[in-house]
């Protein structure tokens, strides 16, 4: 029998017991060291953080300012100027523009968008359109900064800037004109204060006004679409408040403050990843520290249960011999541990008992077997002479005395020959020749309205097979076949097959419907190699059944009878048997 290991041996138990303590105490100790350092990584990150960005919003607060004074004081210039064309005025904006190295363009543009005055640049280019740009369209009486773009509006000009426009009133020949006054300032300024102001650790930052980015450390991968940065996210955030969000395969921590004036956002965001590498050295020195301990503990631990677990794995070997069938093994009971002593007393008695019952049921086995056997035996001749004897008293009545005499005669020679032998299992050439005499009685008896004959491959007839199996089947192929014809037939037809000795009773009678073959089928795979004492067929089915049972009871459950059968064809009946010399 073999044996399910699914329970865990008592040395493993061991060792996962005190190991899983172990475990649970250092994981214990893990997740506390990881809360307490993550919590202080956190809030020391965190205050780092907001305090770099509070620094770049005032820096970012000065430079626009600065620029919108600087804007304000050109504005100032060209108003108060006496004429447009006047050199004072170019001086002024020559001091202005000198002292503001930021500044790429200062020009006036009427409404219609032609240019009025420009310092230190050429006229427009002929393909310019001043009414799309939107600093144009969206000049007032506030300053407002625009997006950052490209300005080229002059030949040879493409400035990366922030444009600053408003409406102003300019004099020209003594009159008073209205204009628009843009003013742009390099983007590179912007830039410049937002990278000093960078977060440590390869973070980045950006600028966000309502859903445009203003300012992105990775400008250009913005525009050219390989970095996607959400600006909608920044608004649905507190503001001067920290929190976690998730950029592809980065984790990071983000801080976002106001800038009112220009109603800016200013996000500062750190990558955790690299952040926390103080931690993750910290994490990895106490795992390093457990892995000691745990190598330390394992030594321990099975010197400890070696003392107990030895001698049980050897009982639990000896017991997993018993499961295959080998009984001859002893228990001993010499170890100094007490109830290990009990147990192996207690399984020896076992053992013995265990012997005894077997030998015990094999004896029961073989008798119930021999018994079974006989009287299987014994349910098939009493019908046999039941129909002879009827034919002998028929034929005397009807005054057939010398048919009588024969069938007498030849009854006498069968049962000569059936005397001649009392093994259980006889050649086939043997029972061929038993069936022959019995199919000449019955051909007597039925007038001879039917034909025999047996094929039989040479190597066969020297093949041994239970006494009696075919004598029933002819009889039934002749009383529920035949009976009704004038021109029977039957065949009997051995040969060999992949092992197995093949015998066929063949006739062409009247065959069985298919629910009446399907009952009988039925009725063969129920059997179990026992006597069937209340049958529920009827007829040639209890010795057919009768025959598959003795077959199976002396050669096993694989051997036994098949039937074929077509209603007005004729019924074939194999016996399957192995090769036995």
């Amino acid at each position: 029998m073999k044996i399910l290991r699914t329970e865990r041996p008592v040395s493993s138990l061991l060792y996962g017991s005190i190991l899983f303590l172990f475990t649970v105490a250092i994981g214990a100790l893990f997740v506390l060291n990881y809360i307490l350092f993550s919590n202080i990584l956190n809030r020391g990150y965190t205050t780092q953080l907001a305090k770099t960005t509070s620094q770049l919003g005032s820096n970012l607060e000065l430079t626009m300012s600065s620029f919108r004074n600087t804007f304000n004081n050109v504005a100032l210039t060209v108003l108060h100027a006496d004429d447009l064309d006047s050199d004072d005025l170019d001086t002024k904006l020559a001091t202005i523009f000198s002292a503001n190295n930021d500044i790429t363009t200062i020009a006036l543009f009427d409404y219609d968008g032609d240019l009025i005055y420009s310092y230190m640049e050429s006229d427009l280019k002929p393909t310019a359109n001043v009414k799309e740009q939107s600093w144009f369209a969206d000049a007032g009486t506030i300053n407002k900064f625009t997006v950052p773009h490209v300005q080229n509006l002059f030949p040879g000009k493409y400035d990366w800037v922030m444009s600053i426009s408003r409406r102003i009133a300019y004099k020209k020949n003594g009159s008073i004109h209205p204009a628009v006054l843009l003013i742009d300032i390099k983007f590179s300024s912007i830039a410049a204060v937002c990278s000093g102001a960078q977060s440590r650790n390869s973070g980045y930052v950006y600028i966000v006004s309502n859903d445009d980015i203003i300012y992105h450390t990775n400008q250009q991968l913005v525009l050219m679409g390989l970095w996607e940065e959400d600006p909608r996210e920044v608004l649905t955030q507190s503001i001067n408040h920290s929190y976690i969000s998730q950029h592809g395969e980065k984790r990071n921590m983000k801080h976002i403050i106001h800038m009112p004036n220009e109603n800016w956002y200013v996000v500062n965001v750190a990558y955790l990843g690299e952040l926390t590498h103080t931690w993750r050295f910290y994490v990895a020195r106490l795992i390093l520290i457990s892995l000691i301990m745990l190598l330390l503990i394992i030594p321990t631990s099975y010197l400890f249960t070696r003392r107990i677990t030895l001698p049980l794995k050897k009982i639990s070997k000896k017991i997993y011999d018993i499961n295959d069938s080998h009984l001859d093994v002893t228990f001993d009971e010499d170890n100094s541990i007490l109830e290990i002593n009990m147990v192996s007393e207690s399984i020896n008695r076992l053992i013995a008992y265990i012997k005894q019952l077997l030998w015990e049921q094999e004896l029961k086995q073989i008798e119930l077997r021999k018994a079974e056997f006989a009287s299987l035996q014994t349910q098939i001749t009493p019908h046999f002479l039941y129909n002879i004897l009827g034919s002998i008293i028929w034929m005397i009545e009807d005054g057939k005395k010398r048919g009588a005499i024969e069938m007498i005669t030849a009854l006498t020679d069968l049962f000569k020959l059936n005397a001649s032998t009392t093994a259980s299992t006889i050649p086939l050439s043997f029972e061929l020749e038993y069936v022959n005499r019995y199919v000449h009685i019955q051909s007597m008896r039925y007038g001879n309205k039917f034909k025999f004959s047996i094929e039989c491959e040479p190597e066969t007839k020297a093949l041994l097979c239970p006494r009696m199996i075919l004598q029933p089947i002819i009889e039934n192929a002749i009383e529920h076949g035949l009976s009704t014809l004038d021109s029977g037939k039957i065949l009997v037809k051995a040969r060999t097959d992949k092992g197995i000795l093949e015998i066929s009773v063949r006739d062409n009678g009247v065959g069985m419907p298919e629910d009446t073959l399907n009952r009988l089928r039925q009725s063969l795979m129920n059997t179990a190699g026992t006597i069937d004492s209340k049958p529920h067929n009827k007829g040639h089915g209890i010795a057919l059944r009768n025959i598959h049972n003795r077959i199976r009871l002396l050669y096993g459950d694989e051997y036994g009878l098949m039937i074929e059968s077509e209603e007005d064809e004729g019924t074939c009946v194999i016996v399957c048997l192995p090769i036995l010399h």
